[in-house]
C-alpha cells in the first residue's frame, strides 16, 4: 500500500534537505535542489496518475 504525501510533508522534507545542503557551494546547492525538484515533479505525476486512474 502506497501513501500519498501531502504538499506540507513534501515542503517540510525539502526544507530539511535544504538546511542540510546550505553550507555547500552555490553550484552544488543548485544541482542538488534541481534533483529534488525533479523528484517532486515525479511525485506529483504519480499523485496525478492515481487521481486520474
Amino acid at each position: 500500500m502506497s501513501t500519498v504525501e501531502t504538499l506540507g510533508e513534501i515542503l517540510v522534507r525539502t526544507c530539511e534537505r535544504f538546511n542540510k545542503i546550505k553550507h555547500l557551494p552555490q553550484s552544488q546547492r543548485k544541482y542538488l535542489m534541481a534533483l529534488h525538484e525533479d523528484e517532486f515533479k515525479l511525485q506529483h505525476q504519480k499523485i496525478s496518475i492515481k487521481k486520474a486512474g
